[in-house]
């Protein structure tokens, strides 16, 4: 297959006039420079309609691209399209040429005439989803792989590039059933059973998602990203020896690569839930000695630290976390927490804010920021947060107790015992809301 998947050679009818045997190498050499010295020839005897000869430099273009030689490939494409202005193979060429070169507009731009003059244009459908979805423009992914899917339904692949995009959108049930798909029609593909796997552990359903992950592995036990993500599903079910032996997997076999540095922090998170909290902070270490921009280290360290009391150094970790990923909306969060910690609670507030501002349907930032309200004395300015909590999520408890607080110190001790209660019908294991009680001669 040549270099450009998808793009025909074409077929030029004036061949008959040329040398034959330059002419049939010119499409048909296993040589790229053999194809490229044959097209020259033929095209020197300079009997070609302007049609015909915009086919043979289409073929050396796909010629030099085969080489690695962009700029006389793009030449090439150029000229082809001066001479017959309707070629869509000649704009899908130039497109994928142009994507390569991280041209990414002028490839959309030849992706789309292409699709403009030959509407079933598989290729280009393929290829410009391929970029939306590399650019975040997910919907627009979604949409041209969807037309692939139409055109040809029994393609697993289309399936796996649309099940990407949903799992970047965060819609879990249309992932799940294009990777169900994808492993209908190609039961032995590890990589897909590991991206379902994926989707599983997204939605909390652990058990499904190791069962993924270990059929994986067994079809393809040289891929590190299927380890990396069951030990990440075995710490999220809290079994962190299964975890840490997968993260040590992943870091014997993937190095200092992207993937180590991961496993790495990874295997701090699975230490830290062992209560090894010195050899959590080890292992944040390293990756971030490793990878100084590792943003995911730092906070994971900060939290580290958190728990250990030690705030300056978490602020320090969560601000350098920040830094290198300004809309960190976690820990923007945490470092919020670690404020309200510190008694200060202004900087806390401002820290929710920009919580809020980066993810305004979570119910745990305003109810995060009406505690700091309430803690600095001005809790009946964190009323309006803590009911937007509850309008967020109507079962989310700690907003209850939150609030039972604030009444209590407004002196509504009736509405303060509701809340409470509230709170524990939900969660029975909250001591603040216990404490509450048994303050206000109540029981739970």
């Amino acid at each position: 297959m040549r270099w450009l998947v998808l793009i025909g050679l074409g077929m030029v009818t004036c061949a008959r006039a040329a040398q034959a045997d330059d002419w049939t190498d010119c499409y048909q050499a296993s040589a790229a420079s053999a194809r490229i010295a044959a097209c020259q020839r033929t095209m020197a005897t300079g009997i070609f309609a302007p049609k015909d000869a915009a086919g043979i430099h289409r073929i050396m273009g796909d010629a030099y691209g085969e080489q690695r030689n962009w700029r006389a490939a793009l030449s090439e494409y150029n000229e082809a399209l001066v001479l017959n202005p309707q070629d869509g193979r000649a704009y899908l060429a130039r497109g994928v040429l142009h994507h390569v070169l991280g041209e990414t507009d002028a490839a959309l731009y030849d992706l789309g005439r292409a699709l403009t003059i030959d509407p079933s244009a598989k290729g280009a459908y393929f290829r410009r989803g391929e970029i939306y979805r590399e650019a975040g423009k997910l919907e627009q992914a979604v949409s041209d792989y969807s037309r692939l899917i139409e055109m040809e339904p029994t393609v697993d692949s289309y399936y796996d590039r649309r099940g990407r995009a949903y799992l970047g959108l965060e819609r879990w049930d249309k992932a799940l059933a294009d990777y169900d798909r994808a492993i209908a029609l190609k039961p032995k593909d590890g990589t897909y059973l590991w991206l379902r796997g994926r989707v599983n552990r997204e939605q909390g359903k652990l058990e499904r998602a190791i069962a993924d992950y270990n059929a994986a592995a067994a079809l393809r036990p040289d891929l590190a990203e299927i380890y990396l993500h069951r030990g990440i599903a075995y710490n999220d079910k809290s079994e962190f020896d299964k975890a840490i032996a997968d993260f040590d997997r992943v870091i014997a076999s993937a190095g200092s690569g992207p993937l180590g540095d991961e496993a790495l922090s990874q295997r701090g998170l699975a230490h830290a839930g062992r209560g090894d909290i010195d050899r959590a902070i080890a292992d944040y270490d390293k990756a971030i000695v490793r990878r100084p921009k590792f943003a995911e280290a730092y906070f994971h360290r900060a939290n580290a630290y958190h728990d250990m009391r030690k705030f300056d150094r978490a602020i320090r970790d969560f601000r350098t976390a920040i830094e290198l990923k300004p809309d960190y909306a976690d820990a923007y969060h945490n470092r919020a927490v670690a404020y309200g910690d510190m008694g200060e609670f202004a900087k806390a507030i401002e820290d929710y804010s920009k919580t809020i501002a980066l993810r305004p349907d979570d119910a745990a930032p305003y109810n995060g920021r009406a505690w700091a309200h309430f803690k600095s004395g001005k809790g009946a300015e964190g009323l309006l947060d803590v009911e937007q909590a509850l309008r967020i999520n109507p079962q989310y408890e700690p907003a209850f107790d939150t609030r039972g607080h604030i009444y209590e110190a407004l002196g509504r001790k009736e509405d303060a015992i509701a809340d409470f209660r509230k709170a524990l019908a939900i969660n029975p294991n909250i001591p603040e809301s216990v404490e509450g009680l048994k303050r206000l001669g109540a029981q739970p």
